[in-house]
């Protein structure tokens, strides 16, 4: 079977010209489909377009688009993006009833510690249904009656770190612009739910379940007290006279809850809730896919797998020098990966340091898990192709890139 490919493209040192590339590929029907786009990225490399700007084309605004290879996990990060905006807006609505029944204002020793218990069980509950922390039974069996919590549903990181542990272990060259078929999330996470968990799991998910915890504080924290803040400015209004609380009492709380609303969906807390909770997620998916990985090579005979991760056209420069391009990735040893994880990753360390990871490079980052590397036969299959097109007009040149690609 033959393949034509025609391309038009506008090469930087070439600018208001296209330059157009014909030919025809025999063979591509022998490949594997996912390894299509190893060929076209090299055929991006050689027209001189670079990949993130490439993506930025396509996503306003740019950043690294979610990764199509693992839409489960897309899924939840945005569902757990709703439930945050859900949990902001119940703790607003429990403010202002509590306003409009005289129980904040004027803010006693009563009316603050009133507050202070609210607010410390919606930041409980919160980051209970996120990470799943320990909380103790009394504490459950209340946030329980007060619906803010659900003991039977699993919090977002065991979900996030469960979707990668069941993952086949030595699932091998998935590529980032190949999309599944999958069925809906809640149905996966019914799925995820049953999957039996060894110890060294359990312990690898409390791992991440701590993580979670601590940078998920930060946002949730800075929630309450910008809620504390508000209600703090209505106190001096109110002791300056320029809030009545007997009259236009209706008009009143609609401008504090206004203030609550916008303090609670600041733009600067919503970058930082979102990015926290993306970059937690995606590190569970990561560990728990890790963990399956282990496990299938141990059992395979392979103590230390050699793993590579296939990052997406749109990642960013540091994740693409990490990692490598498409066509001939970097591999990496497990143990060496896991000893800079030991180490704090790439925390704290300047970008020219970072180095490979289980989970992601950076805050913010979407690549995807390690994979096993089961050796170089998949993508020699890739320089074959390279050859086959070199023999074809014009195709020289595209060999050529594919050869450079390959570093």
């Amino acid at each position: 079977m033959t393949h034509r490919v025609h391309v038009a493209v506008r090469p930087p040192e070439h600018r208001g010209h296209d330059t157009e590339l014909r030919v025809a590929v025999s063979g591509l029907d022998g490949l594997d489909s996912c390894l299509l786009p190893s060929v076209f990225g090299a055929l991006a490399s050689y027209c001189g377009l670079d990949h993130e700007a490439m993506s930025k084309a396509v996503r306003p605004g740019g950043g690294e688009p979610p990764d199509p290879r693992y839409p489960e996990i897309t899924k939840l990060i945005e569902h757990a993006w709703q439930d945050w905006t859900k949990w902001g807006q119940r703790l607003i609505d429990e403010v202002v009833k509590l306003l409009e029944q005289g129980k904040l204002l004027p803010m006693d020793a009563a009316a603050e510690q009133r507050l202070s218990d609210l607010l410390s069980m919606h930041e409980t509950a919160w980051l209970h249904r996120v990470t799943g922390r320990h909380i103790d039974r009394a504490t459950i069996k209340r946030l329980s009656a007060r619906k803010l919590i659900d003991p039977s549903r699993l919090s977002y990181i065991e979900a996030a770190f469960r979707l990668g542990r069941s993952l086949p272990g030595l699932e091998t060259h998935r590529l980032p612009s190949v999309a599944r078929e999958r069925a809906p999330v809640s149905q996966a996470l019914k799925e995820v739910a049953k999957l039996p968990l060894t110890r060294q799991d359990r312990e690898a998910m409390a791992y991440v379940r701590r993580r979670g915890y601590v940078y998920m504080r930060r946002p949730v924290a800075t929630a309450t007290r910008e809620i504390d803040r508000v209600l703090s400015d209505a106190e001096y209004k109110r002791l300056r006279g320029t809030l009545d609380l007997a009259v236009e009492r209706r008009k009143n709380w609609q401008q504090v809850r206004s203030d609550l609303s916008e303090a609670v969906a600041g733009t600067t807390l919503t970058n930082d809730l979102r990015r926290v909770a993306r970059t937690e997620l995606m590190f569970a998916h990561n560990q728990g896919a890790a963990e399956s990985l282990r496990t299938a090579a141990a059992a395979a005979g392979d103590s230390d797998p050699t793993v590579f991760k296939l990052v997406s056209p749109g990642a960013c420069d540091d994740c693409r020098r990490i990692w490598g391009p498409l066509a001939a990735p970097r591999r990496y040893k497990l143990s060496e990966i896991e000893a800079r994880n030991g180490g704090s990753g790439n925390f704290g360390l300047p970008r020219r340091l970072w180095g490979p990871t289980i989970g992601p490079v950076h805050p913010n980052c979407t690549e995807g898990p390690l994979q096993y590397w089961a050796g170089q036969k998949a993508f020699d299959r890739v320089k074959d192709i390279a050859d086959a097109i070199s023999r074809t007009e014009g195709g020289g040149r595209f060999a050529a890139a594919v050869r450079r690609d390959d570093g």
